[in-house]
């Protein structure tokens, strides 16, 4: 009786051991996405090989701060912003340290020559005159990076200079 009682709990020892086993192999399978990379390079439309940061924002773009300018990935083709001499709307600068989406959409773009915040549906920079904003900016170099916090307030880290 022993012998018959034993060999029935080694079956369902064995059919849960299975059973387990292909239920785990079949989450598995499921739980791993199909990760593909893509190289982003010149060849492909980066404005510049130099990238200094990559913001994706909340529409799902990307967006690129190089040493060329601001480039705008939707997925398949660059659109790249840069500074033109003639155009106050433009880029103030190439090169292009940090980027910042704000709680309402705008970018803000950290260049060499100071702070410019992106109009995402007119498509123009607006430059942040250091001022204009408050005499705290004197000896500010350059803007590196800007964020903002949960009062809505915002901050921004610089080069040569204390601000408040």
């Amino acid at each position: 009786m022993w012998l018959k009682n034993s060999t029935s709990w080694f079956q369902l020892f064995i059919t849960g051991l299975i059973s387990g086993l292909l239920l785990l192999s079949f989450l598995c399978s499921y739980s791993q996405p199909n990760l593909r990379f893509e190289h982003i390079r010149v060849e492909n439309g980066l404005s510049q090989s130099n990238v200094n940061y990559i913001l994706q924002d909340s529409q799902g773009f990307l967006w690129f701060a190089t040493n060329g300018g601001l480039n705008k990935y939707d997925g398949t083709q660059f659109k790249i912003f840069t500074s033109a001499v003639n155009d106050s709307t433009s880029l103030s600068n190439n090169i292009v340290n940090h980027l910042f989406e704000d709680r309402d959409g705008n970018i803000f773009v950290s260049t060499q020559s100071g702070l410019d915040i992106f109009d995402i549906n007119l498509e123009v920079f607006y430059h942040l005159n250091k001022q204009l904003v408050t005499d705290q900016f004197n000896n500010i170099k350059q803007v590196n990076c800007a964020a903002q916090d949960l009062n809505g307030d915002y901050w921004l880290g610089t080069t040569g200079g204390r601000s408040y």
